[in-house]
């Protein structure tokens, strides 16, 4: 761990000024680094960026290390209230899936070297970017070639996008989808991790309080279940949606938890 944090590089993906990265490279970078992905949270809304979420202490942390590239990504998100006319399914989640891709063109990574976390939303985005290869070809977001990460890491994770009552928000999902899950089976199964990631033998984990108002521990529980056992199920007790982040709310065992889980992770692909 080194002391100072390297300056990111501002990517663009595309042409819209909320399709862009952070991109970290250590002071004494190697070809082929392997890349820890962080995705932010805050229901898919704009209210929230990469700068302003309390993942932007994760990337810190992540940066510092001085062995590992961070891809901070931002993605176009929905307005914070009304009809979700700024981001439309499925653009968010075709955001995710080129930021991430975009990482198979930048020399100084290695695209099969590659892990995700995100926290909410952005554990949500983290699962189902590991899960995309299992859309359907006729999908809009398909890809012949996707970036696969090695491993995913969720944290107080939206996974289970049909069990509305685990969610202190579930009209969110139904302005993410463009309608409620029962009526958009279809953009409800391209979407769902929990159902995307049946059979597909994932690594990682899920890090939940057992307390968590915002997002039901069951969230974890169900993508868990559908999974299967290569991810681990870490409960944090007396744990809330934003213990584990450093914030008014974080309780520091919590995020000691965290960061070692993500050390390890980032430690299997760096070996």
């Amino acid at each position: 761990m080194t002391s100072t944090e390297p300056i990111p590089l501002r990517i663009a993906y595309g042409p819209h000024p909320g399709q862009f990265g952070d991109l970290y490279l250590p002071a004494r970078s190697s070809p082929a680094l392997p890349v820890a992905v962080v995705l932010h949270g805050g229901w898919w809304k704009d209210n929230q960026t990469l700068d302003s979420y309390p993942t932007h202490a994760l990337v810190s942390w992540l940066a510092k290390r001085g062995d590992v590239a961070v891809w901070n990504l931002e993605y176009r998100r929905m307005q914070a209230t009304g009809d979700n006319t700024q981001a439309p399914w499925p653009i968010t989640l075709a955001d995710v899936a080129t930021g991430i891709d975009l990482l198979d063109e930048i020399s100084a990574v290695n695209p099969e070297r590659i892990v995700v976390f995100g926290h909410s939303a952005g554990a949500h985005l983290a699962a189902w970017a590991a899960c995309r290869i299992a859309l359907p070809a006729e999908s809009p977001l398909w890809r012949e070639r996707p970036v696969v990460p090695r491993g995913v890491g969720l944290v107080a994770g939206v996974l289970s996008l049909d069990r509305s009552g685990d969610l202190e928000q579930p009209v969110q999902v139904t302005r993410l989808l463009g309608g409620a899950p029962e009526a958009m089976p279809e953009r409800l199964r391209q979407t769902c991790p929990s159902i995307l990631s049946r059979g597909l033998r994932l690594q990682g984990f899920c890090l939940h309080g057992d307390v968590d108002q915002v997002v039901s521990l069951d969230q974890a529980r169900m993508f868990i279940e559908a999974a299967g056992t290569g991810i681990s199920l870490h409960r944090l007790h007396g744990g809330t949606h934003f213990s584990m982040l450093p914030g008014e709310n974080m309780i520091s065992e919590h995020w000691r938890t965290l960061t070692q889980l993500v050390s390890n992770m980032v430690n299997e692909v760096c070996s």
